[in-house]
């Protein structure tokens, strides 16, 4: 069972990449190691201006960035799947020091199926050792109530390297403060040694170290304040927390994980029912965690609620119910094995694991990068032909974009929240309102767009296009994922359009914008993957091959063909296929 949930989780990291911020960590990590610095402010926006940057995760950015310089994206995805492995036996060896050998495997495989939601390469990935170690090294099983001066040091420590890493590293004081809130609370009920003035001095120790040891960071207290007081993200807009942003089919959200928001649940309301039931139970003096323990807990229990990529924390309190339940003991090993089974079946199809999972039954493991997701082709055009100025895309494509373009297009924004704090509502507004995306693009300066080709709205999926779409702008391109739209007062950008066109070999009027019927028309043999997904181009293909017998004079064949697009709301081919066919009508 353990190692079942160890390669479930390995499979998420090793498939092809679906983390949307990666890309500007790696951009992030690159910067710093050619600056020698950290920076203030954001050197790849053309949005965020001179608001200051808190730089939380640099010391992870700086490891990334040096792993892909050495092995490439290759190297980060086994990488990735070598920590999940070890990061799922180590929560099994930390059960196993409480639990019977089957317990252990169901505690592990309910972590392995909560910390589903994030099981991606981020420098949470790092943090989450880290939590793992700190409740060991405060609540080992055996050891005495007081902590010790070692586990103080430890603690310091813990801290210090942690927020070199990650600013979840906070967790170590906030946690060491929640069992010190325990501690002041432990002379109530029975008497117990736990109450003598020696227990408080030393969980006071253990909060300043592990304080102390956050602050050894070249932001100081930074980190501390700056998620005490920006908490202010409009989640709503953003695509993690709102629904109709995903568009149908999107491969990153699917398979639907259901049964991980069931457990989850569950999860909230077992801790919430348990933490009740310990708290009576040590007002009575009765058998129950103590009360550093309880606080401990309680901390999780806060942070799950905060946020879902805490929610993996509801396993501390559910791994100290089982280890009091059994007691050491092989109790109902039966139920044990089921409970595994369960979180197994709940962790299989989820995001990242279902999602790579089927990459490789669709043979597309190989891809490091996967088109379906992020706008590749598009990307590549953008760059090759040399499209340069601000760009304008949605939310979760600004970092690929910013890592494949680079300093020649300035992002709109990415997954940085909290430092576009205040531009998330106005780039989710300048997608719907067409009059707000006029005054948005223009004050801006944005010159290339790389968008979708659908959005929903009103629950269906619709062409976006930009404001005076093919009178400001010219369409560069378009795949199944995206299209490129290039301001039409560029003129250098056209032209250098232009020439990458026509070395590629492919038809293009700047007046018309591209479209892909024409160039298929014009050659029905080239093979381009780049411009439909291949079941659209096995059904164009017999109205293509008719226009070309006709040599394109036949209007029939372009109405045809103008009936085939339809089917799949190419609606630019449409235009241009009837526009074709009423030109021949015409001449004749």
């Amino acid at each position: 069972m353990v190692a079942a949930a160890a390669l479930l989780a390995a499979l998420g990291l090793a498939g092809p990449i679906r983390s949307g911020d990666l890309w500007w960590h790696l951009r992030t990590g690159d910067w710093i190691l050619a600056h020698g610095a950290l920076p203030a402010t954001d050197p790849f926006s053309h949005t965020a201006g001179d608001e200051p940057w808190v730089l939380q995760e640099y010391g992870s950015q700086v490891l990334f960035a040096l792993l892909h310089g050495a092995t490439g994206l290759g190297g980060l995805r086994v990488v990735g799947a070598l920590l999940a492995i070890l990061l799922v036996v180590y929560a099994y060896r930390c059960a196993r020091a409480e639990l019977s050998s089957a317990w252990a495997a169901a505690a592990t495989c309910i972590f392995a199926a909560l910390f589903a939601l994030k099981w991606e390469l981020r420098p949470h990935l790092l943090s989450a050792f880290f939590v793992l170690r700190l409740h060991r090294a405060l609540f080992a099983p055996g050891a005495a109530p007081t902590p010790s001066w070692r586990t103080v040091a430890e603690v310091g420590l813990l801290a210090c390297v942690w927020v070199q890493l990650h600013a979840e590293a906070l967790f170590a004081p906030i946690m060491a403060l929640a069992g010190l809130m325990g501690a002041c609370l432990s002379g109530l009920g029975r008497a117990s040694v736990a109450h003598r003035p020696t227990h408080l001095v030393r969980w006071a120790a253990v909060f300043t170290s592990a304080l102390a040891g956050t602050l050894v960071s070249p932001l100081g207290l930074t980190p501390h304040t700056y998620a005490l007081f920006r908490r202010s993200v409009p989640k709503q807009y953003i695509e993690e927390w709102f629904p109709s942003w995903i568009l149908p089919g999107d491969p990153r959200f699917e398979p639907l994980t259901v049964p991980l928001f069931v457990l989850v649940a569950a999860c909230l309301l077992a801790t919430g029912a348990l933490g009740l039931a310990w708290g009576l139970a040590r007002l009575t003096g009765r058998r129950a965690p103590r009360w550093e323990q309880l606080g401990f807990l309680g901390a999780c229990g806060f942070l799950a609620l905060d946020a879902r990529r805490f929610f993996w924390l509801l396993w501390f309190p559910l791994r100290e119910f089982a280890a009091r339940w059994t007691a050491g003991r092989q109790r109902a090993p039966w139920l044990a094995r089921a409970t595994a089974a369960g979180a197994l079946a709940v962790l299989a199809p989820t995001h990242y694991v279902g999602g790579a999972a089927g990459d490789l039954a669709e043979d597309h493991f190989a891809q490091s990068v996967d088109p379906r997701l992020f706008p590749v082709f598009a990307a590549d055009v953008v760059r090759e032909a040399g499209l340069t100025g601000n760009l304008f895309h949605p939310y979760e494509w600004g970092g690929y974009l910013g890592w494949i373009l680079g300093d020649a297009n300035p992002t709109f924004i990415d997954g940085r929240t909290v430092l576009f704090e205040k531009i998330i509502p106005e780039r989710w507004r300048a997608e719907r309102d067409p009059d707000f995306a006029r005054e948005v693009l223009r004050a801006r300066d944005v010159r290339v767009i790389v968008f979708k080709r659908f959005v929903v709205r009103d629950g269906q999926a619709r062409p976006w296009r930009p404001p005076d779409a093919d009178v400001e702008w010219i369409r560069a391109w378009a795949d199944d994922t995206a299209e490129v739209w290039l301001r039409a007062d560029q003129a250098e950008s056209l032209a250098s359009l232009e020439r990458w066109h026509a070395a590629q070999g492919l038809p293009f009027d700047a007046r018309e914008g591209f479209v892909e019927v024409a160039l298929l028309a014009a050659d029905p043999d080239v093979r381009e993957p780049r411009f439909f997904p291949a079941e659209v181009r096995a059904a164009l293909d017999p109205f293509l091959r008719a226009v070309h017998a006709s040599d394109g004079s036949d209007p029939a064949a372009w109405d045809a063909l103008a009936e085939a697009c339809a089917k799949f709301r190419l609606g630019r081919s449409v235009r241009h296929c009837q526009a074709r066919a009423a030109q021949l009508r015409g001449s004749e």
